[in-house]
């Protein structure tokens, strides 16, 4: 987690975190949480997403590589930022209706 918020390999830091904190979720398999299933899906959708280009180690890394001949990362598209809005809607929502 701590490398996901710092942005260090984001991609796989947030499959690493998404599969360790499934993993212990489903090791409680008598406990739902919409919650918890919210937090578990979170890291793997970012590990699809370019969640690393803008203000991480990962950008900051790719901006000094452009300084010396290399490319550099663009803006963010707008379908992550979308998507993981859609995802907190159907949670939140769900939790709503079900209390």
């Amino acid at each position: 987690a701590a490398l996901v918020m710092v942005g260090f390999l984001s991609r796989l830091s947030a499959f690493v975190h998404g599969l360790f904190f499934t993993y212990l979720w489903m090791m409680e398999a008598t406990y739902w949480n919409n919650h918890y299933y919210l937090s578990s899906l979170i890291p793997f959708l970012l590990a699809t997403m370019p969640c690393g280009c803008r203000y991480s180690l990962d950008a900051w890394w790719a901006r000094r590589r452009a300084r010396n001949g290399g490319e550099t990362m663009g803006l963010i598209p707008f379908w992550p930022v979308f998507l993981l809005r859609a995802q907190m809607f159907i949670v939140y929502t769900y939790a709503a209706v079900v209390k």
